[in-house]
């Protein structure tokens, strides 16, 4: 894909809130993922480059200290059991049906067809173990108000609160990344740099400080949208525009600014406003 654009583009999830900077000569997608009403009717292209700032280091969902620009990354790789729109409502992904049954007590059901990009199915268990990984990493947030979750069978919960949840809290549900603990425990500290994806895009390969390939998860749960209980539920389908996202690390801003302007990179996460003025008059930038 040869792109040159200027724009704010949602690269996934997390992108929303970080500056991206590309130019394009023809008109095409530069999103990454699409939402519901065009998941099902977007064509999904080749190939976008992307340029990171810099190297976090680590793919690992509960080293959060540690990501740098791969927190951009994390939504494409890992699954959450619900997202955030701008004005910071919470939509359920993972979750299918939820009650809260007093100030203390929350049920909550998840979908049963949710598998990793090793064919492992997503239950109980491992969001109990991905939430406590968090917990434990100290990243837990209002979910500190959690005391316990009670595993009821492979698809449903019974979470048990300290104190009383209130309507912001309930919007840390989005924060936790699920993985399948099995695959979690058997890699160790590998499992940073080779981690089992349960979002839309699995890494193909890393090489510090140079560059991170993406490619689709063929296992992605949310590929089928036949489920009228998916489109229902869900607001952001984060459903692949791309087979393949190649991230080039390119700290210098002046070099990632050549890189855009030669078409080596169809996007540029960071330019420095001299940089980004310098595209204003062109007019294949929009």
């Amino acid at each position: 894909m040869n792109t040159r654009k200027i724009t704010a583009v949602l690269l996934a999830g997390t992108m929303c809130t970080t500056f991206l900077t590309s130019c394009k000569a023809t008109n095409t997608t530069t999103s990454a993922t699409t939402t519901a009403s065009t998941a099902t009717t977007t064509e999904m292209q080749d190939k976008i480059v992307v340029s990171l700032s810099n190297d976090g280091g680590t793919f690992d969902p509960f080293a959060h200290s540690n990501w740098g620009s791969n927190i951009d990354l994390m939504s494409m790789i890992y699954e959450k059991l619900a997202n955030l729109d701008a004005s910071g409502n919470i939509h359920w992904v993972m979750v299918k049906n939820w009650t809260k049954v007093d100030d203390l007590t929350y049920k909550f059901e998840i979908f049963n067809d949710i598998y990793d990009s090793n064919g492992n199915q997503i239950t109980s268990d491992d969001v109990i173990y991905s939430i406590q990984c968090l917990i434990d990493a100290g990243d837990a947030g209002a979910l500190d108000k959690l005391d316990h979750i009670e595993k009821v069978d492979d698809y449903n919960m019974i979470w048990h609160c300290k104190t009383a949840f209130d309507s912001g809290d309930l919007t840390n549900l989005a924060t936790p990344y699920i993985i399948d603990q099995e695959s979690y425990e058997a890699a160790g500290k590998s499992f940073a740099t080779k981690p089992v994806a349960t979002g839309p895009y699995k890494l193909e390969s890393y090489t510090p400080g140079s560059s991170v390939i993406l490619t689709a998860n063929e296992k992605y749960w949310m590929n089928d949208l036949s489920s009228e209980d998916k489109t229902e539920h869900q607001w952001v389908i984060e459903k692949q525009n791309f087979k393949t996202i190649e991230c080039q690390i390119i700290k210098d801003t002046s070099s990632a600014a050549i890189a855009l302007e030669m078409g080596e990179i169809d996007i540029a996460d960071t330019l420095n406003i001299r940089t980004v003025n310098n595209f204003v008059d062109d007019k294949s930038c929009i």
